[in-house]
């Protein structure tokens, strides 16, 4: 046809086409005799068997061809028909123009059905990557007339509703194989590079601008129109109903791909047009891509955001993003791929209030951490990988109503533990805080590992500060136990499960008091929740009016003190030990506890040492100690030696029985180490105990 007078009228259309095979048929001619002024005319038909048509410039190759090829000097190559294989798969195909003359396009249809994975190696898209299947098609080769200044050789058009193709892609963009969606893929082929437009039903248009087989530049559109960029890149705009950023991030990563599209093996599309070049001029670097996305609901992992603009690029695995909605508005920034840790810098984040579990009822975690129901871990086998490294800050938490202004933390996923750590915050009007000061201080550490066997425990070490104790309690709703000028609480416990397990019976570690200048309040009962009851038994201005010794610390509004310190220990079987005492040091006057204090049966065991003046109390613990009649003689022999007397008297109790109706009972004079001593006890008994479990009768009696 290249040398005949049909490519007179076709152009240079067919240059790159090779037909092969075996021709059966017959040629008629009309040719003007002896200056007859009629045109020729020629028709030829032709019966293809077994033959072949290589489409050189499309890279297209079709096999097993078999129908009738015509020709007609006026009709051109309309009426051929053919059926054959195109990527291995069945195809009818059938030629027609447009036009007249010069001016006559041809354009061939194909009628056929193929893989996604041979579509895949023909054009070397790589967005082919998240489709499926099998599908049936047409494709339409439209050859420009002679006659027309194109910048392109041929367009090629692929159409498909692609029903039986599986689309993996999140919502709204995914579908099942048999449902069935638009999809449009049109390329205009020239010297220059070719343009790929892509449709895929409502909500997404393509452009890719390949050059040398390589993707120099692309735009998708979501609900828009696709722009091609002026510059190489990628660029992902518009606005849809739901983003997985992770699963778009992982989806995205076909264009970070060092290898160039034309090197992957049976990619004859982008190899046939690949020309040689330097290593230096080989665009193999990842393609920069630039975000400006509107959506009504993000969704991080397990964690939604409502209407939200996300805006910002990347190169690789490093980006920079800006993130803006009513829930949290701030900058993200680093690498994706978890080589070094995320930064992310908020404005503010607002998080809604957790909801309750209902199955654990009323007074259950957060709201009472000593509640007893046995339930399952929510977050067992929680893969702490599925986290990136983030180091986080926020101007402003908040929480339902409840604002907590600044919070930071790191946090430091791994393959056998889950680390948050510098953690600082206010919660409740606590500062959470960890240990050292200045330059040195390290905020608070929040650890969930899980052991080889998949045992799962957490563990928290931090310190909670707080100016008046008072004011917490008011705003968390509560009648204030005792209000102070600064309060420190050093924890560092461990329990087992995930950090939602906090309860009494897992609970082991221990907690450092250090209370300065305040007051305990006077009570008006010990109702409440289990926390609010534990707290009552440790307000010493109520065990201080049940002595009814003369203290002058204590007013009719409360007991006054300078400091409360010490320490207690959480065994981990829902028992409290004081072993070194909690001590109460008044203007004039200390308190010191001791003992145990069971969580799961509300009873305690306690030693309590009063530590005052003598003055006017001598009377009346000579009367504890020794009866009414040995008062006057303990009074004569303070006047007689006045000097090592008028110090401090010391006098224990033993406090026993339920939470509800402790029993205290009187039991030495002038003994100021009583607390510390029955403390070593009981924390020698529970070292036993390690060895061999405790007999039930040496545990206090209940009330």
């Amino acid at each position: 046809m290249r040398e005949s007078p049909i490519r007179d009228h076709l152009g240079s259309a067919f240059d790159d086409w090779t037909l092969t095979g075996q021709l059966d048929g017959a040629v008629s001619l009309s040719l003007p005799l002896g200056g007859a002024t009629v045109a020729p005319k020629q028709h030829v038909e032709l019966k293809l068997n077994h033959g072949g048509l290589q489409l050189q410039g499309l890279r297209l190759d079709t096999t097993a061809l078999n129908g009738l090829v015509k020709y007609d000097s006026t009709t051109g190559l309309e009426g051929t028909k053919v059926k054959g294989k195109l990527w291995g798969r069945p195809l009818t195909a059938r030629i027609q123009h447009f036009g007249e003359g010069d001016a006559r396009e041809t354009q061939v249809i194909i009628d056929g059905n193929a893989l996604i994975e041979s579509v895949h190696a023909w054009s070397s898209r790589p967005e082919l990557q998240w489709l499926e299947g099998g599908m049936d098609y047409q494709a339409l080769v439209t050859i420009p007339a002679k006659s027309a200044e194109t910048p392109y050789a041929a367009i090629f058009e692929l159409t498909s509703n692609l029903t039986g193709v599986a689309v993996n892609l999140p919502e709204p963009l995914g579908k099942e194989a048999e449902a069935e969606t638009n999809f449009v893929l049109r390329v205009p082929i020239g010297e220059q590079g070719s343009l790929f437009h892509m449709d895929y039903g409502e909500h997404l248009q393509g452009q890719f601008w390949l050059i040398d087989g390589e993707l120099d530049r692309a735009a998708i559109a979501l609900n828009s129109e696709a722009n091609l960029p002026s510059k190489r890149e990628l660029t992902v705009t518009g606005d849809i109903s739901t983003v997985d950023f992770l699963r778009w991030k992982s989806l995205l990563d076909i264009y970070q791909s060092s290898e160039p599209t034309g090197d992957r093996e049976g990619n004859t599309f982008a190899a046939a047009t690949k020309k040689p070049v330097d290593a230096e001029e080989s665009s193999s670097q990842p393609l920069p891509v630039r975000l400006d996305l509107s959506t009504d609901q993000l969704q991080l992992g397990s964690v939604d955001i409502e209407h939200i603009h996300v805006k910002g690029e990347g190169v690789g695995a490093n980006w920079k993003l800006k993130i803006d909605s009513e829930m949290v508005a701030g900058d993200l920034a680093g690498l994706l791929d978890g080589t070094a840790p995320l930064s992310l810098k908020l404005a503010h984040l607002r998080l809604p209030m957790p909801e309750k579990q209902p199955e654990l009822g009323d007074e259950a975690f957060p709201l009472d951490p000593f509640i007893e129901e046995v339930v399952s871990d929510p977050l067992a086998g929680f893969d702490f990988t599925s986290l990136p490294q983030i180091d986080f800050s926020t101007e402003s938490l908040q929480i339902g109503e409840e604002a907590l202004g600044p919070w930071s933390f790191k946090l430091r996923p791994s393959v056998d533990r889950l680390v948050l750590s510098d953690i600082f915050g206010t919660v409740r009007g606590f500062r959470l805080e960890g240990q050292g000061k200045g330059k040195n201080e390290a905020g608070a550490e929040l650890v969930w590992m899980r052991d080889a066997e998949g045992q799962e425990s957490s563990q928290f070490i931090g310190r909670l500060v707080a100016d008046d104790l008072a004011d917490i309690q008011r705003e968390m709703g509560h009648e204030p136990l005792i209000e102070s000028k600064s309060a420190s609480f050093e924890t560092a416990f461990k329990w087992a499960g995930s950090p939602t397990q906090v309860k009494s019976s897992l609970l082991s570690g221990e907690l450092k008091i250090d209370i300065r200048d305040g007051r305990f309040l006077r009570s008006t009962g010990a109702t409440g929740s289990t926390v609010l009851r534990l707290l009552s038994l440790f307000n010493f201005d109520t065990w201080a009016r049940r002595l009814r010794l003369d203290f002058s610390d204590l007013y009719k509004s409360g007991m006054a003190f300078d400091r409360v310190r010490g320490e207690v220990v959480f065994e981990g079987d829902g028992q409290l030990l004081i072993a070194v005492p909690i001590q109460v040091e008044g203007p004039t006057s200390e308190l010191q506890m001791a003992g145990r204090v069971n969580l799961v049966r509300e009873d305690l065991d306690l030693t309590l040492v009063a530590t005052l003046p003598v003055g006017n109390n001598l009377a009346l613990v000579a009367a504890l100690a020794g009866g009414l009649p040995a008062a006057a003689g303990v009074y004569l022999i303070s006047k007689a030696f006045k000097k090592q007397v008028k110090k401090v008297a010391s006098v224990s109790y033993r406090i026993s029985g339920g939470w509800a109706d402790p029993q205290m009972r009187f039991e030495k004079l002038f003994d100021g180490d009583g607390a510390k001593r029955q403390g070593a006890v009981l924390e020698d008994e529970g070292n036993e105990s390690q060895v061999e479990a405790r007999p039930e009768e040496q545990l206090p009696p209940a009330a």
